[in-house]
């Protein structure tokens, strides 16, 4: 294996667990406003819908990814440069946008002094509900900053490849080509 291929895999596999982590802080989140909105008129501090679609979202397309190039070795149409630089950013614009959802309600629900606040400090679901809205920042960032990073690096490396004169855009990131084997 290459360098970009064993960084492709590792990436792509802790944004996916990741991923899974998210998904459950916020379906709890979601699952304990449910039960508040059948009170009346509960007003609703915080909306996961994003942060669950941006997981849901990741959870079955990246492991297809992985899944199909494991199978079809590189012949697969996910695992082509363009479908991956595309994919992948879109991904990564998902993942900043939640964590940046997740910092904005974290700050208008609680204010400057975050979870040290004396008014919350007794309340325990209060308190699981301010940990979990940053967590979900937390692994919000960490997903963008992993994808940002493999997306630059795999442009980078097309970019320099297609310089070269090889045909990387249509190829499969982990074949065995000069892209894949000169610059790693």
């Amino acid at each position: 294996m290459t360098f970009l291929s064993i960084l492709r895999l590792v990436i792509l596999v802790t944004t996916v667990v990741f991923a899974l982590i998210v998904l459950g802080i916020d379906a709890h989140i979601l699952a304990h406003f449910i039960a508040q909105l059948t009170a009346e008129d509960v007003h609703v501090p915080i909306k996961p819908g994003l942060a669950i679609a941006t997981a849901v979202l990741t959870l079955v397309t990246l492991p297809v990814m992985l899944i199909l190039d494991a199978i079809r070795k590189g012949k697969a149409f996910t695992s082509k440069v363009i479908v991956e630089l595309i994919w992948l950013g879109i991904l990564w614009v998902l993942w900043v946008a939640t964590a940046a959802h997740s910092v904005q309600a974290f700050n208008e629900i609680f204010g400057p002094e975050g979870c040290d606040n004396e008014n919350i400090s007794g309340d325990n679901e209060i308190m699981t509900f301010c940990r979990e809205i940053q967590a979900t920042a937390a692994f919000g960032f960490l997903n963008w900053i992993a994808l940002f990073f493999y997306t630059v690096i795999l442009l980078v490396f097309a970019i320099r490849a297609s310089g070269r004169g090889s045909p990387v855009w249509f190829s499969g990131v982990a074949e065995k080509n000069e892209y894949s084997t000169s610059y790693a």
